[in-house]
């Protein structure tokens, strides 16, 4: 036997923090694998709408057709989408249309739906301007009619944000002709303005309100200072019913890329965004969060390219589409552990997550594909049980808790953190009924333990979220 060994441990969840166990070996994990690849997790996949799929004369308006944008409605589950200049609902099971909203009349991309979402009880649609209408529309999504349409004669935003109580909308409008830059909050029962709060001279064009109602992150823009005219652009979260900013994540200087794409979890603990095509990534308070070769780390970029992304709906893990030199993936990443857990090889213009954990893949001017929860029930399978010395590690109201396999003499412990420094140094802890209990408070983070007895090392990594 060596010198050093190395022991394997598993996956738990213990009150109030998830602790992860890791084996190492020579300083990787012992039980590494090839990620997972979703490819062949098809459910169906329609093709782009150049094709033959709808023919006939009552299709003849179908020319080239993709998806801007979809929600998936919360009764039934069917895809409500934004297509050009067109509303459409598919049948959740098979991909196919089931029939168009009101109908509008293309007369140009100006007029085509850019995002479109919906109440919560699945009874209302919303969507900016398009269908050659300006305004907000509001769409009765039992009858497919537009029965409310507010303008005020400003420029609207394409995101429209819809609170939890299914009465109420917040979305930006911006009046040019006094330079002026609202946001709104709509009460489309009462047809009334609730509340206008101007914040000029920035606008924003990237928005998105939390599935609880409370904030709204957004991505917006605004005049450079001094001799350098050229915007600059912010990303901010904002409590949705007061209207003021609660925190600002970036701030980019003139001259960079726009903010193409904000995201909130579900739980309210993680928001990403696009930076032009990078990806950035932070935990609800502010710090950023690195994923290596995917995000950016604030002060470089690296080589992948984001093209879209979403959060899982148990808000656990990110689900990106890069570009890594000639490669083009849909990845989904651990948030916890920051691992690459499974892989799609397509593209993807936006991803959507079934209430089922279904994946729904639209490719730009391509075929959609909705693919099976594998990559879901994959990921949450527990890693074999160890095997060696070390069985588990546990942190329990600021304490960690390790049980061994077997019985054994410990000469020495320490913890450290992934650098390397020391926080913690026992000489001699004895384990009780095979287990040994070290008080002490960690944050969030990787964490390294090594234990020593009779001239060998035992080393396993570990990460503790809270």
């Amino acid at each position: 036997m060596n010198s050093k060994q190395k022991n394997a441990g598993i996956i738990f969840k213990s009150g109030l923090f998830i602790t992860f166990l890791f084996l190492l070996i020579s300083g990787q994990r012992a039980w590494t694998k090839e990620v997972p690849n979703g490819d062949a997790d098809v459910i169906w996949s329609i093709p782009s709408y150049n094709d033959t799929l709808y023919s006939g004369p009552e299709y003849s308006d179908i020319l080239y057709r993709w998806f801007n944008d979809a929600v998936l409605h919360p009764i039934n589950g069917n895809i409500i989408a934004a297509c050009n200049h067109e509303i459409w609902e598919l049948d959740i099971n098979n991909g196919q249309r089931l029939r168009k909203f009101e109908e509008g009349q293309f007369i140009g991309y100006e007029y085509e739906f850019w995002r479109i979402n919906i109440t919560p009880d699945g009874k209302k649609v919303l969507t900016g301007p398009g269908h050659n209408h300006k305004g907000i529309l509001i769409w009765d999504y039992e009858t497919g009619k537009i029965i409310d349409n507010y303008d005020d004669g400003g420029t609207f935003s394409p995101s429209v944000g819809a609170y939890p109580d299914n009465t109420r909308c917040l979305f930006f409008s911006e009046n040019k002709s006094i330079g002026q830059y609202n946001l709104i909050i709509y009460d489309f029962e009462q047809k009334k303005v609730l509340k206008k709060q101007n914040i000029s001279p920035r606008s924003p064009y990237e928005m998105v309100m939390s599935k609880d109602g409370k904030y709204i992150l957004m991505g917006l823009s605004a005049p450079g200072h001094g001799p350098d005219p050229r915007l600059t652009f912010q990303v901010e979260l904002w409590d949705a019913e007061t209207l003021t900013m609660v925190k600002r994540y970036a701030e980019f200087p003139s001259g960079s890329d726009g903010i193409m794409e904000v995201r909130i979890s579900n739980n309210n603990q993680y928001i990403a965004f696009r930076q032009g095509n990078f990806l950035h990534l932070h935990d609800f308070e502010g710090t950023r969060m690195y994923i290596p070769g995917v995000t950016s780390d604030g002060s470089s970029f690296n080589d992948s390219l984001c093209f879209s992304l979403c959060f899982s709906n148990d808000s656990k893990k990110i689900i990106v589409f890069t570009k890594n030199g000639t490669k083009f993936n849909t990845n989904i990443y651990d948030l916890a552990t920051r691992n690459h857990v499974y892989q799609y090889s397509t593209p993807s213009h936006f991803i959507r997550t079934t209430t089922d954990n279904k994946l729904l893949i639209p490719r730009w001017k391509g075929p959609t594909t909705l693919y099976s929860n594998k990559w879901y029930l994959t990921d949450v399978q527990s890693e074999p049980e160890a095997t060696g010395i070390i069985k588990r590690i546990e942190y329990i109201n600021n304490a960690i808790n390790i049980e061994l396999h077997t019985p054994m003499m410990v000469d020495r412990m320490i913890i450290t953190d992934i650098e390397g420094r020391i926080l913690n140094e026992d000489r001699g802890p004895q384990p009780v009924d095979n287990r040994i209990k070290i008080e002490m408070i960690l944050p969030s983070g990787n964490y390294i333990l090594k234990l020593i007895s009779q001239g060998k090392e035992y080393t396993n990594k570990f990460v503790i979220v809270r």
